[in-house]
């Protein structure tokens, strides 16, 4: 409940604080440079430096346990056990009607664009709820290659299937999006199962010609 808190606090600062902290909390406890930050939320390195530390003080005030860390590549953000996953975080930016777009909308053009060529669809590059999948996926780091290949992925195995329905942006990149990157396309499981089989053919017979040899 205190994260949540937080998080209403850090919405009526606006979109560069949204987005900074949605980055910081989809990387607790691992290292993270304020230049990839800078780049991601299109703001300078000293007013990410600023947002970070009002956000460690509103994090005291509201009592949760919170470090920050310099190192050698960045800095380092952990929180105590009152912080909730990093998927409901972005399920908070997600759902938070106060969280401005972020003015990505080139890239959200091609991202929908290429959907709509693949699923054979015709979902409109201004849908708002799209926009705001894709902007969180976004803040936490993702890329236009990674987007296509989960439309690819996801393509793959259910177009023409009952699934099809499912072929929409705000299932992609919604808070299983990091899954379905990680999944394999529908053919390459074939071709692997296929390549097993043959494996355990080619295994069985030469096994069968070796027992056919010690037989003689």
């Amino acid at each position: 409940m205190k994260i949540k808190d937080f998080f209403k606090r850090v919405v009526s600062k606006g979109e560069h604080y949204m987005l900074v902290w949605v980055i910081v909390f989809a990387n607790l406890d691992e290292s993270i440079s304020l230049s990839t930050i800078s780049q991601k939320v299109g703001i300078s390195k000293t007013h990410v430096f600023r947002i970070i530390n009002w956000g460690m003080e509103v994090l005291k005030e509201l009592g949760v346990e919170c470090q920050y860390v310099s190192d050698t590549f960045g800095f380092t953000v952990s929180v105590g056990k009152a912080a909730v996953k990093s998927n409901e975080i972005s399920k908070i930016a997600e759902k938070s009607p106060s969280m401005p777009i972020q003015k990505n909308n080139e890239m959200i053009t091609q991202i929908i664009l290429y959907l709509n060529e693949k699923a054979n669809k015709n979902y409109s590059v201004e849908a708002k709820e799209a926009k705001r999948c894709i902007n969180a996926r976004i803040a936490e780091g993702y890329s236009l290659n990674d987007f296509k290949k989960v439309i690819d992925i996801k393509v793959s195995k259910w177009f023409n299937t009952p699934q099809e329905d499912y072929l929409r942006p705000i299932t992609l990149f919604g808070t299983k999006f990091n899954s379905y990157l990680n999944e394999r396309p529908q053919h390459e499981q074939i071709t692997q199962q296929s390549n097993i089989a043959r494996t355990i053919a080619v295994a069985n017979k030469v096994a069968s010609e070796l027992s056919g040899m010690d037989s003689e």
